[in-house]
C-alpha cells in the first residue's frame, strides 16, 4: 500500500466551501481503482492549510487515475478554491 500525502492551501475565506466540495471529491477519489481509504485534515494553527491522505494499493494506480476524466472532474471541483499549487508525495508503510 502507498499513501499519497497532499498539502493544500486553500484561499482564505473559502475553507467552507471547499470542505463542502470535498465531500463529493472524496468520492471520486475512492471511484478510482486502487484507491483504498481518503482522509481529509484540517490545520488547526493555519486553518486554509488541509492535508489529504490517499491510501493507494501502489502509486501505478494513482498515475493512471490522473488520466481520468474524474481527476479532472476532482480538480475542476476544488482547484479553483486553492491558493497555491498543492504539495503531493507518495510514501510506503515501513
Amino acid at each position: 500500500m502507498v499513501k499519497e500525502h497532499v498539502v493544500i492551501t486553500i484561499t482564505p475565506g473559502q475553507e467552507q466551501t471547499f470542505e463542502q466540495r470535498m465531500e463529493k471529491g472524496k468520492a471520486l477519489l475512492l471511484a478510482a481503482e486502487g484507491a483504498i481509504e481518503v482522509t481529509l485534515l484540517r490545520g488547526i494553527e493555519h486553518t486554509s492549510t488541509f492535508v489529504l491522505i490517499i491510501d493507494w494499493d501502489n502509486v501505478e494506480c494513482h498515475t493512471a487515475f490522473t488520466t481520468t476524466s474524474d481527476f479532472k472532474g476532482f480538480g475542476a471541483l476544488v482547484g479553483p478554491l486553492f491558493a497555491s499549487k498543492p504539495e503531493m508525495q507518495h510514501f510506503y508503510l515501513i
